[in-house]
């Protein structure tokens, strides 16, 4: 096997699933064959495949030798280096990161839907040089549209009245009659996108009264944030500490993910960046805002309002503490 130059640009792929590892690979060599014209010079393409047992390592390493093998029928301006094959039941990030200390590259390219850590490979690397690609959804992947019926009509058609009713005041009939008018429109045009599964009253009805007890929590939560956000901008010395780092919190549901995003979000000096199943990456402003969603009391309290005295028992049994 050739030794790379060190001055030599190398591009890396590094595939994890069988399902991408062709996607990947090709767009490496792609980006091998894009850098060779920019550079006038050689590249290096090297492909890694990270696996947690010997027979799925063999059959992702053998999809990706065949994306190489058909890519450099077509063009051979980009060269492959290596195609290592891993056995590590290790975590895959850490795994990879000791590689890049060893080897340093120029671009690293993985698939979107990987499980590696992506923000801790920029931290190492830089924002541009970490490429994702773009994966094909998945056979069985639920669609967005789903079957209407009456319950996803009704619970929409209430939520969007009692919305509107909330914003506009409780006024007079011909604001009930509008408001019903436009919760209808709501309801026809969205309540077959609006939940994956039927609403029923004995799991909805306690959600939605456990959300109104959160409401004004997190309301408080926002003021108390917006007072120290502006605090902070007052100050002379303007003391803030970005940073964006990863939460991993015990979210089962993408309903009760996307409530916990947006409570976050909502939140003056912190930002829900990007959600990967359980694993958010947040941007927080402060030290201070930091400290306070690490504390879990705000994860808790979305968990809460979902799954109600089932939040507090998974949170005990991983060992976690109510707030």
């Amino acid at each position: 096997m050739p030794q790379v130059p060190e001055h030599e640009p190398r591009v890396l792929a590094v595939v994890t699933a069988s399902e991408t590892a062709e996607r990947t690979v090709e767009h490496a060599l792609r980006e091998g064959r894009d850098t060779r014209a920019e550079s006038d010079g050689p590249v290096a393409v090297e492909v890694l495949v990270l696996a947690s047992d010997r027979s799925t390592a063999e059959s992702t390493g053998r999809r990706a030798e065949a994306a190489v093998s058909a890519f450099d029928g077509a063009d051979a301006s980009a060269r492959l280096v290596r195609t290592a094959v891993l056995d590590t039941p290790a975590d895959q990030t850490d795994v990879l990161l000791a590689r890049l200390d060893e080897r340093p590259v120029t671009r690293l390219v993985l698939a979107a839907d990987s499980e590696l850590a992506v923000d801790r490979l920029r931290d190492r690397l830089g924002v541009g040089a970490v490429e994702l690609v773009g994966v094909a959804s998945p056979p069985g992947r639920r669609s967005l549209v789903h079957p209407g019926g009456w319950r996803r009509y009704a619970t929409l058609f209430g939520l969007s009245y009692l919305f509107y009713l909330a914003i506009g005041g409780f006024v007079g009939g011909l604001d009930l009659l509008t408001g019903a008018l436009s919760a209808a429109v709501v309801a026809l045009g969205l309540s077959s996108v609006s939940f994956s599964d039927a609403p029923t009253l004995r799991r909805t009805g306690p959600r939605i009264a456990r959300a109104v007890a959160f409401l004004p929590v997190l309301l408080w939560a926002v003021a108390k944030a917006n007072v120290a956000l502006a605090a902070i901008i007052l100050h002379p010395r303007l003391p803030i500490d970005p940073s964006l780092e990863t939460l991993v919190t015990d979210s089962r549901e993408d309903l009760e993910r996307m409530v916990l995003a947006n409570s976050i979000t909502l939140t003056p000096g912190t930002l829900a960046v990007d959600v990967r199943d359980r694993t958010f990456l947040v941007h927080s402003l402060t030290a201070e805002s930091r400290e306070s969603l690490e504390s879990g009391r705000l994860q808790w309290l979305v968990a809460w309002v979902f799954h109600g005295r089932g939040a507090e028992a998974e949170s005990t049994d991983d060992g976690g503490s109510e707030p």
